[in-house]
């Protein structure tokens, strides 16, 4: 089915739908879109940084119609972009004219059980790791601490959990379903076609929309106990990265991760959480020698905690936040540098420029648990994703804060690339993301319908 109408619900011709005129039958039963209520409203993503209109949204009724529909603009040089939770910042699912494929109509979870979770590619994680756990099961890769982003969305940038051992997302799936640029709709795992599978797995969508995916999954642990230790950013960095690389190399604990943010930015906060089933872990194994004062401790079902960052979130939503500027900063960073980065970016952020919705990340992982998807920094036993996600809520004068925070996410990513670092692209605006991702220099999809997956430089700044 095809809706070209106005505000009023009214049919109308103009050139979009003349663009678009002698689009095939669509077998799943979907519908493409071409009025312009709905093109404005998929004009731009969480960031509200970028705009740009697409030609036609398609809302998929099953992969049959993705698959027609691709291969349809692959034959007219017209540019396509999957779009799941629109949880990127930076304008890299968008694509002006092109088409904009709504990947959350995608929600069927086929089958759940030891050997792996099946799901269509807009499901989100918060639905994996609910069905994961109503047969005792849950991600072997851990899941994002947002779970409301989709399973298609994830896997196209990598995916970072808070488990060190445990790589990307992207290394715990097991087979793909895809739609690659010719509109061939193929599998692909690692046995079949194993290239294919791992230049789709964090390829930024430069070789196919993935539809479905089989994921890895692991027995779950009953109750989760963590602690949180606080540092002063100020004298204790680098006593705080030690803390972390002795936890890491004696695997005292299954969750590692550091967080900043209002009301006092100048204090790290060390989250640490131990998985058990019957006998919770015992504190002063895990905490030994830590130079960190423990300021909170919490005991939960392991449901209750992975999910525990998602009313935040909803909250957040409810209040507006997800009309407000983001001009987020996510860059990976070799072990050796840094700590260097990590104290240099504190001389430069200011407190006055995070919100009280903003806050920052750290995530170090073990390097050899990443498998051959993402391409990492070099150097050391671990690697580091630095995250700094401020957004404009309460800023006095938006627009202007936006574009002092952008030239800094600049200058942050053009910092950590100067120390062996690279840009994760999930945030930062496309055009750096282009320069730094070392993923941008992979193979070339088999024409410029994916262009350069989510990195095409069509979008313009808003405003």
């Amino acid at each position: 089915m095809t809706r070209n109408v106005d505000g009023f619900g009214v049919p109308h011709y103009d050139a979009v739908r003349d663009r678009w005129s002698g689009t095939p039958p669509l077998p799943d039963g979907g519908e493409l879109l071409l009025d312009l209520l709905a093109r404005d409203r998929d004009a731009t993503d969480l960031g509200n940084i970028v705009e740009a209109r697409p030609g036609a949204v398609l809302v998929p009724g099953g992969a049959g119609d993705v698959e027609v529909m691709v291969a349809w603009c692959a034959r007219r040089g017209i540019p396509v972009r999957a779009r799941g939770e629109r949880h990127s910042v930076g304008g890299q699912g968008l694509t002006a004219g092109g088409l904009h494929i709504d990947m959350r109509a995608l929600r069927s979870i086929r089958a759940v059980g030891p050997e792996g979770i099946a799901v269509e590619a807009g499901v989100t994680l918060r639905q994996v790791v609910e069905a994961a756990w109503a047969r005792g099961l849950r991600l072997a890769s851990g899941p994002t601490g947002y779970l409301r982003l989709s399973v298609g969305g994830v896997l196209s940038v990598g995916g970072i959990s808070n488990l060190p051992a445990a790589g990307s997302i992207a290394d715990s799936v097991s087979e793909l379903e895809l739609v690659t640029a010719t509109g061939e709709r193929v599998r692909c795992g690692r046995t079949e076609r194993p290239e294919l599978f791992r230049e789709v797995l964090g390829g930024l969508g430069r070789r196919g929309v993935i539809v479905s995916a089989v994921l890895d999954v692991v027995p779950a642990p009953a109750r989760v106990r963590g602690w949180v230790l606080d540092y002063d950013s100020a004298t204790s960095t680098r006593a705080l990265v030690e803390d972390v690389r002795t936890l890491i190399a004696e695997g005292r604990t299954d969750e590692v991760s550091v967080r900043f943010a209002q009301p006092d930015v100048r204090t790290y906060r060390l989250h640490l959480a131990s998985y058990y089933d019957a006998a919770p872990p015992d504190a002063p194994a895990v905490l030994d020698g830590l130079s960190g004062a423990v300021s909170a401790e919490h005991d939960a079902d392991y449901l209750a905690h992975v999910t525990a960052v998602d009313p935040l979130y909803d909250q957040a939503l409810e209040a507006g936040w997800d009309a407000v500027h983001k001009p987020w900063t996510d860059l990976f960073l070799p072990d050796g540098s840094f700590v260097d980065f990590a104290e240099a970016a504190m001389t430069v952020l200011r407190d006055r420029d995070v919100s009280p919705m903003a806050y920052g990340l750290w995530f170090p992982h073990r390097r050899d648990r990443f498998g051959t998807s993402l391409r990492l920094p070099e150097g050391g036993e671990l690697v580091w994703l630095w995250d700094l996600l401020l957004d404009s809520t309460g800023m006095p004068r938006p627009k202007q804060w936006l574009g002092e925070m952008l030239r800094q996410c600049g200058r942050f990513a053009d910092l950590a690339v100067s120390m062996g670092g690279m840009v994760y692209p999930i945030g930062a605006p496309a055009s750096r993301a282009r320069r730094h991702w070392p993923a941008s220099e992979g193979p070339a999809p088999e024409n410029g319908v994916f262009g350069d997956g989510p990195l095409l430089p069509a979008p313009r700044p808003r405003g």
